[in-house]
């Protein structure tokens, strides 16, 4: 029995509750620019209120061109519209995290600002897929996309559309965005795989790939999310102690060993994460964990961070152990 094809208004009308009041994040592209028209149509059905976020991140010369266009699509509509223009990052920052960072910041301003209940974010079945693609041919830890993500107070309801959907709704209901010429750059490995490794798929094994991606990629996510919480108590309770000193190599050791061999690379990786600024992976979070059960005098973290034994405890370090 073949799966049925969601739509843009069906899945809005599934994942965004009655009475919300929301924040709309829309760049200016198609994806945030469809859900936006789709919400807006469903205002009055679904009794909603809604806002608009939009972030300049100025990294390229037609982003201010992308601002403005959402400022004047909302005066259209009659949105409140909340905008920001970012600072360029320091040389050598992840940029993308760096603007993911800056954005989730941004919306939970919003929210407190304007009382409102949560974000709405534009994510898409392609998005999904293309993430769990991106981390498989990168070597990094596979990870999806989830569409409730209670930390941030964001929802991502069109995650069972793959993007054809939204470019038919798009056609259908005469809908104009902006387009972000860096899309197409095939520098970037989310473009090599959104313009080359997916059409590939779709060509050889069947043009819903993408749907079945995306659902392994949102079924990954989920969990993941029940894996990491069987090691946030303890991950919390280290936190609150000062990371290195005695009783910290203590409580560490013994929450350590209180938990199953397969989940301790993610203990560890819960308490690197605030000391790297990024997610660690399994390999480097297993390395700290053998680092912590050992006598081995030293550990490098990369980004120009070490921890070595000092008093009894551990002394983090900027450059080599």
């Amino acid at each position: 029995m073949s799966r049925p094809i969601p739509t843009v208004l069906g899945c809005l009308e599934r994942e965004i509750p009655r009475g919300a009041r929301i924040l709309v994040a829309v760049s200016g592209g198609l994806d945030s620019v469809v859900l936006l028209h789709g919400l807006v149509s469903l205002i009055k059905k679904l009794g909603l209120h809604i806002e608009v976020a939009h972030v300049d991140h100025a990294l390229r010369p037609t982003s201010a061109r992308d601002a403005k266009f959402v400022s004047n699509l909302c005066a259209q509509l009659n949105l409140p519209v909340h905008l920001k223009t970012l600072t360029a990052p320091a040389a050598g920052e992840n940029i993308e995290a760096w603007g993911r960072e800056q954005r989730y910041s941004f919306f939970a301003e919003c929210l407190e600002s304007a009382k409102l209940d949560f974000s709405v974010t534009a994510h898409q079945g392609n998005d999904c897929a293309e993430t769990l693609l991106m981390r498989l041919v990168s070597n990094k830890e596979p990870r999806g996309i989830l569409s409730w993500d209670g930390e941030r107070r964001v929802r991502r309801p069109l995650l069972n559309l793959p993007r054809k959907a939204l470019e038919d709704y798009a056609r259908i209901n005469s809908v104009t965005w902006c387009e972000d010429e860096t899309n197409l750059d095939t520098d970037f490995l989310r473009n090599k795989v959104r313009h080359k490794l997916l059409p590939y798929i779709e060509q050889e094994f069947g043009d819903r790939m993408v749907e079945t991606l995306a659902l392994r990629g949102r079924a990954l996510a989920e969990d993941q999310r029940v894996l990491d919480e069987c090691v946030a108590a303890a991950v919390t309770q280290l936190a609150a102690l000062s990371f290195g000193s005695k009783e910290w190599l203590g409580v560490a050791r013994m929450k350590l060993a209180e938990t199953p061999v397969l989940l301790r690379w993610r203990l560890a990786a819960g308490v690197l994460r605030p000391l790297l600024g990024f997610a660690a992976g399994r390999t480097l979070a297993q390395r700290f964990v053998d680092f912590l059960e050992s006598g081995q005098e030293g550990l490098e973290l990369g980004t120009g961070l070490s921890v070595r034994r000092h008093a009894g405890g551990l002394e983090l370090l900027r450059g080599s152990a």
